[in-house]
């Protein structure tokens, strides 16, 4: 009988350890994404990667948004390459069995994403279609993105004007445009003084905004580019305003309003 209750209190206090763990864990997790909301990005680092440890110890309940979010803000701080590994650490076999195919369809399309942004257009298109495998709905219009930009880049006809377009703000509703329109334009106007952008004589400054299917939209900045001209505005783009802005194809795409 003793033994027993020796054995039901070492049950008891090894429940509260760990009840009391991911109690701080998701404590943590509140922090980190509140961090995130006010755009500390380096303190939300932090956090997350200590989020990240404790579930790679398996100390409390794993949670694939963890690493999800810790590539992306990689991602948001210009560190595509850093993104990219920290995806990547998420595809290692202790891992990537315990995600559900929803998560790794997501985690598919996010590395394809990022291996656009990098140019590296054959990847992209790998990880895309693995994401389609597991039910990804975004990875058909990445996949679409990417073929249009090799089609392009096997022409001669690069330089000629296009439909190519930087890809600057993706709304979730139309409601939601305006104001996304005006945070992106004040962004934007840094670029305007740059001798890099004087000399690509850019006169179409304005946004365009785009319903890319029922649900998602895009805003652009200007439109019917080349493909080479709206590669270097959106190299400028990045560097100096907004560091996840992209080339796509605007073909299949329908214009709402500028």
């Amino acid at each position: 009988m003793r033994y027993l209750f020796i054995i039901l209190l070492s049950i008891f206090a090894t429940t509260i350890f760990a009840n009391e763990a991911q109690t701080l864990y998701e404590k943590k997790v509140d922090l980190g994404f509140s961090l995130i909301e006010n755009n500390n990005l380096e303190e939300a680092d932090k956090v997350f990667q200590y989020l990240i440890n404790l579930n790679n110890k398996d100390e409390v309940d794993f949670d694939f948004s963890i690493y999800n979010t810790f590539g992306w803000i990689a991602f948001s701080r210009g560190d595509f390459y850093g993104a990219l590994e920290r995806f990547k650490s998420a595809q290692e076999k202790d891992i990537y069995s315990k995600l559900s195919s929803y998560a790794k369809g997501k985690l598919h399309n996010n590395m394809g994403y990022t291996y656009m942004l990098l140019e590296q257009y054959q990847k992209s298109l790998i990880e895309f279609k693995k994401a389609m495998k597991f039910g990804n709905d975004k990875a058909e219009k990445g996949i679409a993105k990417v073929n249009s930009i090799l089609e392009v880049l096997k022409s001669k006809n690069m330089h000629l004007p296009g439909i190519f377009a930087p890809v600057v703000g993706s709304p979730k509703s139309i409601k939601k445009i305006p104001y996304q329109k005006e945070q992106i334009m004040k962004k934007l106007k840094k670029i305007f003084d740059n001798e890099e952008f004087k000399k690509l004589k850019v006169d179409n400054k304005e946004l365009q905004v785009y319903k890319v299917d029922k649900n998602r939209f895009s805003i652009t900045f200007g439109n019917n580019y080349s493909y080479v001209k709206a590669m270097k505005i959106t190299k400028i783009i990045r560097k100096n305003a907004i560091k996840d802005a992209y080339v796509s194809s605007t073909s299949t795409w329908s214009i709402l309003f500028k």
